[in-house]
């Protein structure tokens, strides 16, 4: 049995420091490659 897993790619333009920080530890769990506002997960 293979288990087939689905790739995204998150982009985030974020002002707000604090909002941009959640996210970003957020997205940051999830990433596979990436860097700053761009990841792939």
């Amino acid at each position: 049995m293979s288990t087939q897993r689905t790739t995204y790619l998150i982009a985030y333009d974020i002002a707000d420091h604090k909002r941009l920080a959640r996210v970003h530890k957020v997205v940051e769990g999830f990433a596979i490659g990436g860097q700053k506002s761009l990841y792939e997960c």
